[in-house]
């Protein structure tokens, strides 16, 4: 069935977006104020609900988990609720958009709202890089392109800006200067770039790996120089918006190895991946909801749009419950259990590391109940961001999976994994489960799935998972290199516990569906605890404690178990 199909228009549905989108400018911006409405907190004063952990005390809003990364570091920056109005604006811009042109200009028009919302939010330099290096991408892995000249000029056009953006000339002479800049790139370009890229083909494959490498690369030897020298080298905004892609570069450059990705994609095809309302959002949570081209591609529009959109929505109502309600139970979960069970519990794991290495004892109730409410109140924060950016995509048309499926349905860490971290679990997949499965031990089918599964659990989770995460987001120091190279005792036991688990279930076989109505119901309840709490209890050496040890971690992790040493 031709995707045209899809495209029928219906008022009620556009309504429904438009409906919802306000609902959110209402709660998480200034839109009562301009409107003369009631703030959220008085509102919910009215209704005699005045939780504590939900609205913020200097403007009455709910205070959102929904945020912009970095505006900081541009001058004249918007409030944090002035700024998600402008994410909401863009969004519904771009779902107009998406939802009456036709199909040729859809995910082109997706991008322009993309980099209008981005100028407004990040300024021309920050938005020139960032799509100048975007651009440098595109070069290299799209050498026969048709748009090749046009993408040249832009990015000759584009980098010149950035680079004169430092002078005193005047704004004239730069924009002139910045379209020679143009001009001379497409000519280089033509006569050395692209012939050299098609000719010196194993060059340009290692070009590309190295790429897609950059953001690991640069954050661990950047990390190293400060170590040594103890200086912090700073990126670029605009490059480090890029690096915070990282995920999504490597499925990208899985894709193009794969031949998934045409070699002549078009230019705004290619930017359709990487720019779009959906991920302007909380950059440096999940970024890699989405994944790349191949996925990308078989989503948009492959049913009806109105029933796409219809699933986005549901999911927005859901974000709105966790944004509200989310701290509020969190914490109320906290006083219920001191005042009716008398069991002290911390919403944060940190919070109980550290008083456990201050000598504060601890009992199994707190540790067990601590280390369960805290993924808890990771699933809502996360839970909010990813369903949020998932129905963003499914407002534009693509059917894209949530990021979490109902984890405590889990019977044990295999299908926890999977239902937990969905499209984190298809990065690690696709860029190490299957590279070495296809490489190693073929002969040997248990050792084969062992040694893949516990790569990608492990080694790829930890290194390129997080790495580059912790250094972007923290700061190109020793300290934070060190830090999260300490926590690979819970890499290890992660990796250990899935791998594990898989080779069980491929001896033994699937037996008997869970959740199958029947006595061993009781024995479903049973596992699904289990592995929530391995899981939670793990996160103990996730975050191991300063001046502290791993011995230290360990011993914690114990008392979860009624040992203690």
């Amino acid at each position: 069935m031709e995707k045209d199909n899809f495209n029928q228009h219906r008022v009620l549905p556009v309504l429904q977006v438009f409906l919802v989108l306000l609902a959110y400018c209402y709660l998480f911006t200034h839109v009562s104020d301009w409107l003369g409405l009631p703030a959220p907190r008085e509102l919910a004063s009215a209704l005699d609900w005045t939780p504590d952990h939900v609205f913020d005390p200097s403007d009455g809003n709910v205070d959102s988990n929904l945020w912009i990364a970095k505006t900081s570091q541009v001058d004249g920056r918007l409030n944090y609720d002035d700024e998600r109005l402008v994410l909401f604006a863009a969004i519904f811009g771009a779902f107009l958009s998406v939802y009456f042109l036709p199909f040729r200009f859809k995910q082109g028009s997706v991008v322009i709202w993309f980099i209008l919302a981005f100028l407004i939010l990040y300024r021309d330099v920050v938005t020139s890089a960032f799509v100048a290096s975007h651009l440098v991408v595109y070069h290299l892995f799209h050498p026969r392109s048709r748009q090749r000249t046009m993408a040249s000029g832009a990015f000759g056009f584009l980098a010149s800006y950035c680079w004169l953006q430092g002078s005193s000339m005047p704004g004239v002479a730069m924009a002139v200067l910045s379209i020679a800049g143009g001009a001379c790139f497409v000519e280089v370009d033509r006569s050395f770039l692209r012939p050299f890229l098609l000719l010196r083909m194993k060059v340009a494959d290692r070009l590309r790996t190295l790429v897609v490498q950059l953001p690991l690369l640069v954050g661990c030897g950047a990390a190293l120089w400060e170590g040594v020298f103890h200086q912090e080298l700073k990126l670029t905004l605009g490059i480090l918006l890029i690096f915070w892609q990282w995920h999504r570069l490597m499925v990208y450059h899985a894709d193009y190895v794969d031949e998934a990705v045409p070699r002549d994609l078009p230019l705004f095809s290619y930017f359709s991946i990487f720019m779009t309302p959906a991920v302007i959002t909380n950059w440096t949570y999940s970024p890699y909801v989405g994944q790349a081209h191949a996925y990308l591609s078989k989503r948009f529009y492959c049913e009806d749009k109105n029933e796409t959109l219809r699933s986005g929505l549901r999911l927005w109502i859901l974000v709105l419950f966790y944004l509200v309600c989310g701290e509020w139970m969190i914490h109320g979960v906290v006083t219920a259990a001191r005042e009716l069970c008398s069991v002290k519990l911390y919403p944060f794991t940190t919070w109980m590391i550290n008083d456990y290495m201050n000598g504060q004892p601890m009992g199994t109730l707190t540790v067990l109940g601590s280390t369960i409410l805290y993924q808890a109140r990771v699933l809502l924060v996360f839970g909010a961001v990813t369903h949020f950016r998932v129905g963003a995509f499914r407002v534009f048309g693509y059917r894209v999976d949530p990021q979490y499926d109902r984890p405590w349905m889990a019977t044990n860490l295999v299908t926890f994994w999977r239902r937990f971290a969905f499209h984190y679990r298809e990065f690690v997949v696709r860029i190490f489960y299957y590279p070495v499965f296809l490489r190693f031990f073929k002969k040997h089918r248990i050792l084969r799935v062992f040694v893949a599964t516990l790569v990608a659990t492990s080694v790829g989770n930890h290194i390129w998972g997080h790495v580059p995460d912790r250094m972007l987001s923290r700061g190109m120091e020793f300290v934070n290199l060190k830090d999260i190279l300490r926590a690979w005792p819970y890499y290890l036991f992660l990796g250990l516990g899935i791998s594990l688990t898989q080779i069980y279930l491929l001896r033994q076989g699937r037996t008997r569906k869970a959740w199958t109505p029947g006595i061993r119901v009781v024995l479903d309840v049973v596992c699904a605890y289990a592995t929530l709490q391995f899981f939670c209890l793990i996160h103990i050496f996730a975050r191991p404690p300063q001046g502290g040890s791993a011995v230290d971690s360990l011993k914690l992790f114990l008392i979860g178990f009624g040992i203690h040493l």
